[in-house]
């Protein structure tokens, strides 16, 4: 029996709250750790799906602006934190 979306979303509750501070990367180029300031949002787009929005601030002033969408599973149980992104 399928799960609510009622059900994911409260368990995701954190995930759509909109979020302040870094990602932090390895840049291969120069070997170094850049760590950039990054603002992120959630939305529910649908039920079972999640859409993480996010703007990350360069050093030299640019952003950077990109989204991942998650889908549940209609199976997935409640305790097996199983998601999968959509590319």
């Amino acid at each position: 029996m399928p799960l609510p979306a009622a059900v994911i979303m409260q368990e995701l509750k954190a995930a759509v709250q909109p979020w302040r501070g870094s990602l932090t990367y390895l840049d291969y180029g120069s070997q170094r750790l850049v760590t950039l300031p990054t603002q992120l949002n959630g939305m529910q787009s649908a039920p079972r799906e999640l859409v993480l929005d996010f703007i990350c601030q360069e050093a030299e002033g640019g952003q950077v602006k990109g989204h991942d969408k998650l889908r549940f599973p209609p199976t997935a149980a409640k305790s097996s934190g199983m998601a999968r992104p959509c590319r």
